[in-house]
């Protein structure tokens, strides 16, 4: 089977815990104008700063930090503008295929052909999602240009108080633990009613879905078992963000890995 053909782990969602209301997005795109690329090169971007988009979008406008590598020449730091498709979504420790301006590197072009899926990245075993804290350690050396150290990641070695619990968890369920790697963002801050309003540059498609204390959005997590190897899974959930925090709680069916339920009882409060 090839990549390409390899299915990701989609785990299932425990969308039951709240019944928010959905919004549309915009069907048009806002077009985004790049200066262009006058003297054209094939090069490797490490992403830097993600952008995820909001809870369910299907597409929107990001802005992302790149640290792109050319040939012959110091890699630079880039702040782009581009539109994200989901599944395809920029999380930091990416690797991506970029044309860039061998003169000025802020002059580029992501080749979204080229770019991997989530899916693919996850049948890969791409270690960007698998080795998050080697991940995190090459992000932050790349912001900081190697001058400090760059502290510790913040999954804290996977630890959590009181998890695994001392009972049994419900039907069967094994505990490990799951450390997020991406995430869609919280809407509810841009939302006034039930309307989603971000900045006026801002376009998205897709769907919007938010309540009082969660909303509905993607996870894309690195999973540490208690008793066999890790794993990767992207899953569209509800996400609660009072026990939101980088490693969760999560009960996994033996029998079938891609069965995910996060045991959002065991999650301390923010």
């Amino acid at each position: 089977m090839s990549m390409r053909d390899a299915p990701a782990r989609e785990g299932r969602s425990d969308l039951s815990i709240v019944n928010p209301p959905i919004v549309d997005g915009p069907i048009v795109n806002r077009p985004i104008v790049n200066r262009p690329i006058v003297n054209p090169h094939s090069a490797q971007a490490l992403v830097v700063a993600a952008d995820c988009g909001y809870s369910t979008m299907t597409w929107w406008t990001a802005t992302v930090r790149l640290l792109v590598s050319v040939a012959g020449r110091r890699p630079a730091l880039v702040t782009h503008r581009c539109v994200v498709e989901r599944g395809k979504d920029l999380i930091d420790g990416f690797s991506i295929p970029v044309d860039v301006d061998r003169d000025d590197p802020t002059r580029l072009a992501i080749r979204w052909d080229e770019v991997p899926t989530i899916s693919e990245r996850i049948a890969g075993r791409d270690p960007a999602i698998l080795d998050p804290e080697g991940s995190w350690r090459r992000t932050r050396h790349a912001e900081t240009g190697g001058r400090r150290r760059p502290g510790e990641p913040p999954w804290g070695g996977g630890r959590m108080a009181g998890w695994p619990p001392s009972d049994p968890l419900p039907n069967g369920r094994q505990p490990g633990s799951a450390w997020v790697v991406g995430h869609s963002a919280d809407p509810r801050p841009h939302m006034v009613g039930d309307e989603f309003t971000p900045s006026p540059d801002y376009a998205y498609g897709g769907k919007v879905s938010a309540g009082p204390r969660a909303y509905v959005g993607w996870l894309l997590v690195c999973v540490l078992p208690e008793y066999s190897e890790r794993f990767a899974t992207y899953l569209r959930t509800s996400i609660r963000p009072a026990y939101f925090a980088p490693v969760l709680p999560v009960g996994i069916n033996p029998r079938d890995p891609n069965d995910l339920e996060i045991m959002w009882s065991y999650a301390p409060v923010r």
